[in-house]
């Protein structure tokens, strides 16, 4: 793990991702030429161990409403966002950026998948789908679009069922091991306004603000997508399915 790396994954975060402000980023840029080696080997021994130590697990929940929800009184209506030591986010960014990489390189996500992953916007992805529409229409077939949300998504990710999907992908024990890591013994606790609960354990799902969960989640539904790639098409149809 490169020194140039680990600096630049701390460096990059704001004070606001900090619940409790006493590693907050300026300490961490104002110290880095004293601290930044001790930062890399803790970085490193969690990967060797398959370690995510408990101080980096704790979240502080806060709500924010989502836009264009008039009935605020419905807790469908707020986004909980975790906010997470700037130190433990530096450690998943480092290894969401890998993951990304990989799994683009070794074709472990499929090549329509641009959620979370580098140099594949949205915008290609309109472009793709309305290419494929006009081309559908040209051909005189016609064109269904079923669009798909999955509710709750980074909150109903189990952990067993995560760590069995990563093994069949094919990716190193240790990863392994440190995502179980990451996904045991969390806490959280909710600010909203005044009020701040007591933390409370936390059984499943990825916490939704960490920079590794999004590829976690795409490494996740993975197979969802072989599912239309093995299904046979319709003569006169050209189905398109978007999640």
């Amino acid at each position: 793990m490169f020194e140039v790396d680990v600096e630049r994954v701390d460096a990059s975060q704001h004070d606001s991702d900090e619940p409790r402000p006493l590693t907050s980023t300026t300490i961490i840029r104002a110290c880095w030429p004293v601290i930044g080696d001790y930062i890399r080997w803790l970085y490193e021994r969690c990967l060797c161990l398959g370690h995510h130590p408990k101080a980096f697990k704790g979240a502080e929940v806060i709500m924010i409403p989502k836009p264009g929800k008039r009935d605020l009184s419905s807790p469908r209506a707020w986004r909980p966002i975790s906010l997470l030591s700037c130190l433990g986010k530096g450690l998943e960014r480092l290894i969401a950026r890998r993951l990304a990489f990989i799994a683009i390189d070794r074709k472990v996500l499929h090549k329509n998948q641009a959620g979370a992953l580098t140099k594949r916007s949205a915008v290609d992805l309109v472009a793709a789908l309305i290419h494929d529409i006009e081309s559908a229409l040209a051909r005189g077939l016609v064109v269904t679009l079923v669009t798909m949300d999955i509710q709750g998504a980074f909150d109903t990710v189990l952990r067993n069922r995560l760590l069995q999907r990563l093994r069949q992908q094919g990716w190193p024990e240790l990863l392994v091991r440190w995502m179980a890591s990451f996904m045991t013994d969390r806490t959280a606790r909710v600010h909203f306004q005044d009020a701040i609960t007591l933390s409370s354990a936390l059984e499943c799902g990825l916490p939704q603000g960490s920079p590794v969960s999004p590829i976690l989640f795409l490494l996740y539904t993975e197979p969802i997508y072989k599912i239309w790639i093995n299904t046979p098409p319709y003569p006169r149809f050209n189905p398109i399915i978007t999640i």
